[in-house]
């Protein structure tokens, strides 16, 4: 998996949060990542960008997620 750079997760239901941390930890090109729709709470997105400081998370909606908006680098 280390040769993807952009992944669209949209509406994925049946991602975890330790499959989140495993996409972080095991894909070191990962720049872009859609995880609108998404079942994770909000801590695991930020121990994400903690590992992954240049990843960007595409939400949706900066609104979904309030407490993200100082973690988030929204791609459109």
């Amino acid at each position: 998996f280390n040769f993807f750079q952009v992944l669209n997760l949209w509406g994925c239901k049946h991602v975890t949060e330790k499959g989140i941390v495993s996409l972080g930890s095991g894909c070191p090109n990962l720049c872009t990542i859609n995880v609108w729709g998404l079942n994770i709470h909000v801590e695991y997105y930020k121990y994400l960008l903690s590992m992954k400081p240049h990843l960007k998370l595409k939400t949706g909606s900066a609104q979904r997620m309030p407490n993200m908006l100082p973690y988030l680098q929204v791609a459109y």
